[in-house]
């Protein structure tokens, strides 16, 4: 069992992981990589959240690396299985609590 990552709140940590995971060069290390960038991804997706004002130029960039490791595992081979709730996660969080029918099928429906 890996660690729970603990991502510092300086607002761009995420890029740090998420640049790593796109160089990583070494298959058995590539799915912590993006394990790791994604739990960023998603801990920096609820402080913008949370925070006020607007912040859609680094949400739209969260959007696009999620996509991108997604993306990247789906290249590599690794079964959906593995991904884990990264980005079931992160795709709640960004839907948020919505229950309307199209948003909640939006939310649950497979990549």
């Amino acid at each position: 069992m890996t660690t729970p990552l603990l991502v510092p709140s300086d607002g761009r940590a995420w890029t740090d992981l998420y640049k790593a995971a796109l160089v990583e060069a070494d298959r058995n290390k590539l799915p912590q990589r993006i394990a790791e960038a994604q739990q960023a991804l998603i801990a920096r997706a609820g402080e913008l959240f949370l925070a006020t004002g607007d912040h859609i130029e680094e949400e739209s960039a969260l959007d696009d690396a999620m996509y991108a490791l997604h993306a990247l595992r789906n290249a590599c081979g690794e079964d959906k299985a593995a991904m884990g709730a990264g980005e079931n996660s992160y795709r709640h969080m960004v839907m948020g609590s919505c229950r309307d029918t199209e948003n909640t099928k939006y939310a649950a429906s497979p990549s």
